[in-house]
């Protein structure tokens, strides 16, 4: 699949705070990278090596006034060599085929076009969080993650309902049911009905699910995603007497951008600054001077 313009500019600018690889170098602009390399559930960050940086356990990194908000797990430095290169074009060209010379051409200016920018609030480095479709509504951080982020609030994502992977089922078998039900702490008699068990959710308006009832217990939506492998928290249950079918829509958290939705803004017209806006409420786009 070709990376559009503006995956471009989330896989360099915007992405920095997301990406997350062993030993990865970029192949565009300069030669030398910085990888901040944090655990799982964390973010990262990249620079230029002419950065100042420290090779620390959980630091802090400043240089010219500017800061990364985020506690580093590690950073390492890794010198691209020409071979590196030319695997990695290698890797691409088996990919594109022979759109290669077209994508790698598109990707190229795009990256050294908004080399350098990142998203700020309040003179804040952003968290960038995106994911694949939301439900048309993006869905907000404090739903998620428990505590508001100012520029990660619910807006509309036009476009989203039109993937043809915007809706997806899951069916499990009673006993498959039960059986990872006990895994999150409730344990269901195997005699029960099904339609007995599951009670009412509570939802946000972009649908995710915040708690539901099953049998006498509360479990969070995000709980049952991870439970039963959902492609999101938005969903909706339903039983016949042997089987458990979740009915869900869209594929991530949901948080700030959505892919699919950044795409459709493209494809009728917006420009990558005008996405990014819309995605990642009243926020700046700033640019870190290299001349230093």
């Amino acid at each position: 699949m070709p990376i559009a313009p503006y995956r471009a500019v989330l896989q360099w600018r915007i992405r920095t705070t997301r990406f997350q690889a062993e030993k990865k170098v970029f192949s565009f602009g300069q030669s030398d990278i910085v990888i901040y390399k944090q655990d799982h559930k964390s973010k990262c960050y990249c620079q230029p090596s002419s950065f100042e940086y420290e090779d620390n356990e959980n630091c802090f990194v400043e240089k010219e006034g500017i800061n990364n908000p985020f506690t580093v797990k590690r950073i390492q430095v890794w010198k691209m060599e020409d071979t590196q290169e030319h695997k990695e074009q290698d890797e691409r060209k088996e990919k594109w085929g022979d759109d290669f010379n077209k994508y790698e051409s598109k990707l190229r200016t795009v990256v050294n076009e908004i080399y350098g920018q990142y998203l700020t609030y309040n003179n804040e480095i952003c968290v960038a969080a995106f994911s694949a479709i939301c439900t048309g509504t993006t869905e907000s951080a404090e739903n998620v993650w428990g505590s508001k982020t100012p520029y990660l609030v619910s807006v509309k994502s036009e476009g989203d309902k039109l993937s043809p992977t915007y809706s997806s089922t899951v069916t499990f078998s009673k006993t498959q049911f039960i059986s990872i039900m006990k895994d999150l702490g409730v344990s269901i008699d195997s005699k029960a009905d099904l339609s007995d068990i599951i009670g009412k959710s509570k939802t946000t308006k972009a649908g995710t699910v915040l708690k539901i009832k099953i049998d006498s217990e509360e479990i969070s939506g995000s709980d049952m995603r991870q439970a039963f492998s959902l492609r999101s928290p938005a969903f909706k249950i339903t039983t016949t007497e042997n089987e458990v079918t979740f009915n869900v829509n869209g594929y991530g958290h949901g948080v700030g951008m959505s892919q699919y939705g950044a795409n459709y803004m493209a494809e009728k017209g917006s420009k990558w600054r005008e996405i990014l806006e819309h995605y990642y409420c009243d926020v700046e786009i700033d640019k870190v001077d290299f001349s230093g």
